[in-house]
């Protein structure tokens, strides 16, 4: 609370707040005289009401606001939106707002933050940044939502509002836009009047950049990646055939391109003493082998039709989305400094850093190590929605209720090839059907028993399921040292079509000895490559294709190492009841009090499938399941419009308390009670290192947090056109309780290392966070010019649980642990560990110019102007430290004509 009440002192100095409070239409709530309020149109609640109106927290921005600063996908909404911080991982938008998200992009985890296309709930939101053209606007709802419509979300919305058909009038718009990183973006749309009774919208996109991420390795034909190239397409048709009944169709088109995201791993680095928050530059790296490849396509439909009679109105919300993402990349993306090569031939422990044979084990184990990522991933989702509320003229009592139902159909394929592995040629995690589904009925009343004061009360019960049938294949084999070589060019393997899903494919009635596991092996690939040499071993001889490592000189013929095939099958459900209480009071028709309480729970899951009686394996099989995380919101707040001047300055204030509780994290557990072995559970209890208690580490319910903070909006109208806004949001996190495995480092007393999480701060939860906006629009001949400038200021923050950084015991080496493995005693800092990233500012500029006769508008921007950069995500474990980090600086030009 110290954090909190210094803040609060000097928020009234700080204030100047939010891009949110910016934009939209007029409503007149003034005298004659007076400069109108500018408000923001929002349909979090599926009415469209003012931000001042909205008794809770939600936040907005619309397309003009986005394309005057060049922010045109997910991952610039941070600069814009408080509380909100999104990361793109392998095209994966991982979504958090105030601390609450989740990056569990198996194809066992769902979004904690629920993202939304035109109110159609997007399950896999890989790609789903392309669908940022022809936008109304993107608007964020604040904490957890369920009773309203829509799947339940554990910490809130984010909904894409495309712009929709207008009856009776033709118009429509042609754009282009330039920039450095050879920028080229094209947009269009075009709104075609059909009768007196419909209309139809058309609009497309294109948008094309080089990679944000640059080689600077010697293999100078690899580009680098985080390139760009985009291109989506939408159409609705809107039906209104008479005033009561609309009816609106849309079909939609996203692919993304390029080379992908993937992160930069500054373990080296950090080895030669290098943070990588004291690098200006980190998007630099060594390439290795060939270039990545990313293709995702994402395709949609949906229906959204509205009755309204004098009593009730009904809708009906249908959705359909289908995702294929495919990707192939390389394992290796070190950071690239000076002296890194001695860093990786020391690892390699195969050569001395200096010599000539370290030159020989660069360019065969590094520059021409093929080992890779390969991605195959579906999702084919519906959903259906029948919601009854209230009539559009109703004023003492407004209500909704409603019926959701959601399906999703899941294949997920991860290829590991291995180059150069003496034992290990590739893993395969093969999950061939994952099914995933909520049912759920919901109502929500708002009664006002005097005039100027509403009560609400809503309940929401779900139902959800999963169940999964896979197949995972890690399997060693003895080659007495000997390298295989896999993965080299033509390597391709069979991925989803895999048709041998069994420990036991050869029927010998002995699952996973050395000849299953050879037809296993075999069963996974297509084509082997040109320098491969996986299919020599497999059928009982020996290459030498290394310089390093054993030879075949009295090779004693393949064995088996460890592992084998794991068929997964699973499922698991759970039932809850959500609920939310809000009262507000209006002191007068410029002046909003609110309370809100809220609910929300996450959809559970399982883990894999473990045996927990190795000696007779494949006879004990067990899928343990995880429970739902929950949430529960506490706010009050104040909205103001005050007149200074004879002009409308907007002050609002709110105070949260967020208690998140069921939180997932791995941690170790014994497999007696996996078995239900009561004397087997008694030796895990007693913590006695003399008696037996192997573990294994699954997904659990383990943690438990809270979240509290005040959050201030204001904006102002001066004169000559000018206009100010901003938000300050001060957040005050912590872990109440987790005992969760550390796989970052060792135990000092071997095994699994632990460590309590409790007094840790939430990750990506900045204390401060402070967004300021400063612009103008003036008269010019022939038209009108306008300029911007929007700054945000963020505090340090941490990217995992763990607290990496320095003096911090996260990122400590661990030198003693108590009876139950948990860390007791610290030692050095280990940079390697470090996931704090410092404070930083982020400034983006615009400016416009209109010209009213010809409907042209020409606007400059500068994105990112200092070209900070900080990491937005980070993977830590024993051999990695990598960090995705957000866009560097662009600028360029764009020129709209409308018509």
């Amino acid at each position: 609370m110290t954090v909190l009440r210094s803040l609060a002192r000097s928020a009234g100095r700080a204030l100047l707040c939010s891009p949110a409070v910016l934009l939209a239409q007029q409503a007149p709530q003034t005298q004659p005289g007076q400069e109108p309020l500018q408000e923001v149109v929002i349909s979090v609640e599926r009415v469209t009401q003012t931000l001042q109106s909205y008794a809770g927290t939600a936040v907005s921005a619309t397309q003009s606001q986005l394309d005057s600063l060049g922010l045109g996908n997910f991952v610039d909404l941070p600069a814009l939106l408080p509380g909100v911080e999104i990361s793109n991982y392998e095209d994966n938008i991982e979504l958090y707002v105030r601390g609450i998200g989740s990056n569990a992009n198996t194809e066992l985890g769902d979004p904690a933050i629920d993202p939304h296309l035109d109110d159609v709930y997007v399950p896999r939101p890989r790609g789903l940044g392309v669908a940022f053209f022809d936008l109304q606007r993107v608007e964020v709802n604040v904490g957890p939502q369920g009773t309203i419509g829509g799947r339940n979300a554990l910490g809130g919305t984010i909904n894409i509002v495309s712009r929709k058909p207008t009856l009776g009038r033709w118009d429509g718009y042609v754009e282009y836009a330039t920039g450095d990183y050879n920028h080229q973006e094209t947009r269009a749309a075009l709104n075609v009047p059909i009768a007196q009774i419909a209309a139809a919208r058309f609009s497309v996109y294109t948008s094309k950049h080089d990679p944000f991420v640059k080689n600077l390795g010697p293999l100078g034909n690899l580009s680098g990646w985080e390139s760009q190239d985009d291109i989506g397409g939408r159409t609705h048709l809107l039906l209104q055939p008479v005033e009561q009944l609309s009816v609106l169709f849309t079909g939609d088109y996203l692919r993304s391109k390029g080379t992908g995201s993937r992160g930069v791993d500054f373990f080296n680095a950090a080895t030669a003493g290098i943070n990588f928050n004291d690098v200006s530059d980190p998007r630099q790296v060594y390439m290795v082998a060939f270039n990545p490849t990313q293709d995702t396509r994402h395709w949609g439909l949906a229906l959204n039709t509205t009755y309204r009679t004098g009593f009730l109105n009904a809708q009906y919300i249908a959705g359909y989305r289908d995702l294929h993402y495919m990707s192939d990349h390389t394992t290796s993306r070190d950071y690239a400094f000076p002296g890194e090569d001695n860093i990786i031939v020391q690892r390699g422990g195969l050569a001395t850093p200096g010599t000539a044979l370290a030159q020989t084990y660069m360019s065969e184990r590094y520059w021409g190590n093929y080992s890779a990522l390969i991605w195959d991933t579906t999702s084919k989702m519906h959903s259906h929605e029948l919601r009854f509320t209230s009539p559009d003229g109703a004023e003492r009592f407004t209500w909704a209720t409603g019926l959701y139902y959601f399906h999703e159909y899941q294949d997920v394929f991860l290829g590991i090839p291995l180059d150069y592995n003496t034992n290990l040629p590739y893993l395969e995690f093969n999950q061939g059907a994952t099914n995933g589904e909520s049912k759920s009925a919901y109502a929500d009343l708002t009664f006002a028993p005097i005039k100027r004061l509403k009560v609400t009360g809503g309940v929401r019960y779900s139902h959800e399921t999963k169940d999964r049938s896979g197949f995972n294949f890690i399997a060693g084999l003895n080659t007495n040292g000997v390298a295989i070589r896999t993965g080299t060019p033509g390597f391709e393997m069979v991925g989803l079509g895999r048709t041998l899903r069994t420990t036991d494919p050869t029927g010998d009635g002995h699952p996973n000895d050395l000849q299953n596991i050879v037809a296993l092996y075999r069963g996974g690939i297509t084509s082997y490559g040109i320098n491969d040499t996986l299919a020599t071993f497999l059928n009982g001889g020996c290459v030498q294709a290394s310089a390093f490592g054993n030879s075949c000189a009295n090779y004693p013929g393949l064995g088996i190492a460890f592992g084998g095939a794991t068929v997964q099958t699973g499922s698991n459900d759970a039932k809850y009841a959500d609920w939310r209480f809000r009262t507000s009071y209006e002191l007068t028709d410029d002046k909003l009090l609110y309370l809100l309480v809220a609910t929300g729970n996450k959809a559970p899951s399982f883990n894999d499938t473990v045996d927990v009686d190795p000696a007779h394996p494949g006879t004990h099989l067990v899928t343990p399941g995880v429970g739902p995380e929950k949430a529960t919101m506490f706010e009050v707040g104040s909205k103001n419009v005050f007149r200074l001047a004879d002009r409308p300055l907007v002050f609002n204030a709110s105070a949260y308390y967020m208690r998140y509780s069921d939180q997932v994290f791995s941690s170790l557990i014994g497999i007696a009670f996996l078995a239900n072995d009561p004397v087997g559970e008694a030796n895990c209890l007693a913590h006695n290192p003399n008696l037996p208690c192997p573990t294994v580490t699954l997904n659990q319910n383990v943690g438990k947090s809270r979240n509290m903070g005040l959050q201030f909006d204001t904006s102002y109208k001066l004169t000559a056109g000018f206009n100010i806004a901003g938000t300050l949001l001060l957040q005050d996190t912590k872990y109440l309780s987790g005992v969760v495995t550390d796989g970052r480092r060792g135990s000092p007393s071997g095994g699994t290392l632990q460590v309590d999480l409790t007094d840790n701060e939430l990750p990506l939860t900045p204390h401060v966070t402070l967004n300021l906006r400063v612009g103008q629009t003036f008269g010019v001949p022939g038209g009108s010019m306008d300029w911007v400038v929007s700054a945000t200021y963020k505090s340090s923050q941490f990217l995992t649980a763990f607290n990496g950084a320095p003096g911090h015991n996260g990122a400590k080496q661990v030198t003693g642990v108590d009876a139950a493995g948990v860390a007791t005693a610290y030692g050095p800092d280990l940079m390697r560990l470090y996931d704090r990233v410092d404070s930083y500012t982020h400034l983006d500029l615009g400016i416009g110019y209109i010209h009213e006769k010809s409907n042209v508008r020409v606007e400059g921007f500068v994105n990112n102007v200092t070209d900070e950069a900080h990491a937005t995500q980070t993977t830590i474990d024993t051999g990695t430290q990598e960090f995705v980090f957000n866009p560097p600086r662009t600028f360029g030009v764009r020129m709209q004509v409308s018509f």
